[in-house]
């Protein structure tokens, strides 16, 4: 069976939603600050929310890789969580695999996403992803709010 992750960005007017399944995530850089908008669906975020593990225990965990919820996985209708807010000119939404997140820290996230123009900032995240010896497929899709 093959299934996959899955992180969606919808926008209408002055709203966004962002709706996902498995541990590929969405951040919101606004003003500087890297938000996370999405909250893995993965047996070790499942014990870290249960206090069984931390954070960083859960970074280097062998069952890092088990997913609870993806496209295609067993038989039932897979269930999407969503967060809806408001957008704001000027922010910028990272969308992305966990290749990334597990290869980058949230300050190497959030650097290309708040630097001036010049190289795109899904091929500085990749090239840094790929710099630290991704073990897994690197994503980057970035979205940046500008005023009307």
């Amino acid at each position: 069976m093959i299934a996959s992750t899955v992180v969606v960005l919808i926008s209408v007017g002055a709203y966004f939603a962002c709706l996902w399944g498995g541990d590929s995530r969405a951040y919101l850089l606004r003003d500087g600050v890297l938000l996370r908008l999405t909250r893995d669906h993965s047996l070790v975020q499942a014990m870290v929310d249960d206090s069984n593990i931390t954070e960083a225990e859960a970074a280097g965990h062998p069952q890092a890789n088990v997913i609870l919820r993806a496209v295609g996985a067993g038989e039932t209708d897979l269930e999407l969580d969503k967060v809806v807010s408001e957008m704001l000119a000027g922010d910028r939404f990272l969308l992305c695999s966990d290749g990334l997140t597990k290869s980058l820290t949230e300050a190497e996230l959030a650097a290309p996403l708040d630097a001036p123009d010049g190289i795109p900032p899904p091929d500085l995240l990749i090239q840094a992803a790929l710099a630290h010896q991704a073990t897994n497929n690197v994503t980057a899709v970035t979205v940046e709010v500008r005023a009307e």
